[in-house]
């Protein structure tokens, strides 16, 4: 499943720079498996564990763990 993620100005300009260093970056909606929040990581390589591809953008690919 994908969809369309959208990104502030800044928030794309933000992710833009950190990719010129890190050129894997990806970001992960996860479960904090407390008190039903979730949050959000941005990391140089998808994880390990399944994960769904949710988004490619210009800036990030955006996973999300499918037990959210």
């Amino acid at each position: 499943m994908t969809v369309d993620v959208e990104f502030t100005t800044k928030a794309t300009a933000l992710l833009l720079g950190m990719q010129a260093e890190y050129p894997n970056l990806v970001m992960l909606l996860d479960s904090t498996r407390c008190c039903t929040n979730s949050n959000v990581m941005v990391r140089e390589n998808p994880p390990s564990w399944p994960v769904d591809l949710l988004s490619r953008n210009v800036a990030v690919q955006v996973y999300m763990n499918p037990v959210l």
